[in-house]
């Protein structure tokens, strides 16, 4: 009697959607494809899958629309491949596919997704999956014969490569062209699946050390040879060009190439300044410039689709990456961020000038940050801000949001280079009982009739936190006094010492205009060393994934990359009595938490989240 046991292989826990997310970018149904919402699209640095987000639902694209909960299948690329950009492409509105950058062979691939739409108007995905028949490569001459059997494919796994097996007189070594050498090696006559189910086969036949079996797989991927390592990719909102930062072969400098998103043939390339070195790139809101940070040269270029020549915005450092928005007031700003990962210049390119931000200091600053800044976008669409006008109701405006390494999400008003402001703004903390305002604490409590901080005018606390919030940072501040200086020494545990003393009875304002005091003098002398302590808030507006305070983080926001901006309407069609309300957000992958938030500037947390 033969006795047959067959198994169930239980289902691996569920390991995320992501491995190192390092880009993203939306398609919105202006632009074109089937969709009556945006779509967005996330790259993964390791893996080379790209995952289908429905931006507004905040879940992944369902593979059946009768089941929201059944995720759509990556767009694979290649398990080997190394992801750095990604840009969608919808032609029409029956067709949607992905253009990828790859570090790993040099190539901007392309990804069809969306080939169609069926009678009932179901978008259809992909292109037939093809494998080539299989090849024996008899390495001695013996006279051997392998072959495969029960070849599968599997959409959203199975890429466009070549396959070579080889034996080595046990097992045969599997490696994918774009995929790489398998976990796993293969064995004649049993059933392999290679890694992430990106092909299946059994192996037939005999075989000597050295032979070979190679077959070819196929989804509908081409790579395209940008004559340089491409490093970042934008499509124009029009669907017509797509821009390629790709690095020269034989240099470090970059340039800015435009290729025919149908046909991929090469339309031109852009020259800008010599030794200019483009990066990061943002369309103007209606799509006729394209605006190109600088590595090299201290500017931004601006860059006409009309085809004059590129305009350079000189600015006082090199940038890495840029937004644009034009205003309610007719105004049109651009902000960069600076080479040196910690800077925004905010720039007015109606006049052609930098915005100062921080009258405090001499010359024209940017706002500073002490975390690096990972990428910044525009969000084009108004929206409310935190912030409360003398009537009571809130503020209105576009931003610029800022991803920053420190793990949040920031944002910078349009009109004034600050940092959106929380509910409360810029402010000193308080301690104390019911009924009073204790902003600050000294150690000299119980010394006769000791010196005091002036109490300010306008509020009950007693010092003066820069209402631009964004250049106080959250730090603590002590005074010391000197007795040889006959003043008190100004040092914040981020800022450093101050330059400027603080002299009893004279307002006293910070070097870069942090905080400003009045230190009045007591009845009894000023003693050395005596301290003033307080604790100063920055009073931004945050988004580090603790949505509802309580120090734990319900979106884990680790490394949060460039974000992009995007929007949708809620509420009832139009023509009805209930306002449609269009709203602005953020897509920010979050590379260090192998997940990505849908960060609401409007509310001030990430109110959806892809794992």
């Amino acid at each position: 009697m033969l006795l047959v046991v067959s198994g169930c292989q239980e289902d691996p826990p569920y390991q995320g959607a992501f491995n190192m997310p390092v880009a993203a970018a939306v398609v919105h149904p202006e632009s074109g494809g089937p969709y009556e919402e945006p779509i967005g699209f996330v790259a993964n640095g390791h893996g080379g899958a790209i995952a289908l987000l429905a931006l507004k639902q905040g879940r992944f694209v369902p593979d059946d629309d009768t089941a929201s909960f059944a995720r759509s299948n990556y767009l694979p690329t290649g398990g080997a491949r190394l992801l750095t950009a990604v840009a969608g492409y919808a032609p029409t509105d029956d067709q949607m596919s992905v253009f990828a950058a790859d570090k790993a062979w040099g190539h901007v691939v392309h990804v069809p997704w969306i080939t169609g739409v069926d009678g009932r108007g179901v978008p259809i995905e992909g292109t037939p999956l093809v494998a080539t028949d299989a090849v024996f490569l008899d390495h001695d001459d013996s006279g051997d014969n392998g072959s495969l059997a029960d070849v599968e494919l599997k959409r959203g796994y199975t890429t466009t490569e070549d396959w070579t097996l080889t034996f080595d007189g046990e097992f045969w070594w599997v490696d994918g062209s774009r995929s790489g050498r398998q976990a796993y090696v293969a064995q004649t006559d049993v059933p392999y699946v290679a890694d992430e189910r990106r092909v299946a086969f059994t192996i037939q036949g005999a075989a000597s050390l050295g032979d070979q079996i190679t077959f070819s797989t196929d989804n509908g991927i081409t790579e395209l040879d940008v004559g340089g390592m491409p490093q970042q990719l934008s499509m124009a909102p029009d669907q017509s060009r797509l821009a390629v930062v790709a690095q020269d072969g034989d240099s470090e400098t970059t340039r800015l190439r435009w290729y025919h998103p149908a046909t991929f043939a090469l339309i031109e390339d852009t020259v800008l300044g010599d030794g200019s070195s483009p990066w990061r790139v943002s369309w103007a809101p209606d799509g006729a410039a394209l605006f190109v940070s600088d590595l090299n040269r201290p500017a931004v270029w601006e860059v006409s689709m009309d085809g004059t020549d590129p305009i350079e915005h000189v600015l006082p450092a090199p940038t890495f990456d840029v937004a644009v928005l034009y205003g309610d007031d007719g105004k049109r700003r651009l902000f960069a961020a600076a080479s040196d990962g910690r800077t925004i210049y905010m720039y007015d390119l109606d006049e052609g000038r930098l915005i100062d931000v921080n009258p405090n200091l001499p010359g024209d600053q940017g706002m500073s940050f002490l975390a690096a800044i990972n990428g910044i976008d525009g969000l084009q669409t108004p929206h409310l801000y935190h912030e409360h006008n003398d009537w009571g109701t809130r503020l209105f405006g576009q931003s610029v949001g800022v991803s920053l390494a420190s793990g949040r999400v920031v944002f910078i008003e349009e009109a004034t280079g600050c940092l959106m402001r929380d509910i409360l703004g810029p402010r000193t903390t308080t301690q104390g009982t019911f009924g009073t305002t204790d902003d600050y604490e000294t150690n000299f409590d119980g010394f006769g009739s000791p010196p005091f901080l002036e109490r300010n005018a306008h509020n009950t606390r007693h010092v003066l936190v820069n209402a631009c919030a964004g250049i106080a940072k959250t730090e603590r501040w002590v005074m010391r006094y000197d007795r040889n200086r006959t003043s008190w020494r100004v040092e914040g545990s981020t800022s450093g010492e101050q330059g400027n003393l603080a002299f009893e009875d004279a307002r006293y304002v910070s070097d870069a205009g942090e905080v400003s005091l009045v230190v009045r003098s007591g009845g009894s002398p000023t003693g050395d060393g005596w301290e003033i302590q307080f604790d100063v808030l920055e009073g931004a507006v945050s988004v580090d994934g603790d949505n509802d305070g309580d120090g734990n983080r319900e979106v884990i926001l680790e490394a949060p990359m460039d974000p992009v901006y995007f929007h949708y309407t809620v509420g009832p069609t139009p023509n009805t009595w209930k306002k449609v309300d269009d709203r602005a957000l953020l897509l920010v992958p979050a590379a260090g938490g192998d997940t990505v938030g849908r960060i609401d500037p409007q509310e001030g947390d990430a109110d959806a989240e892809w794992l």
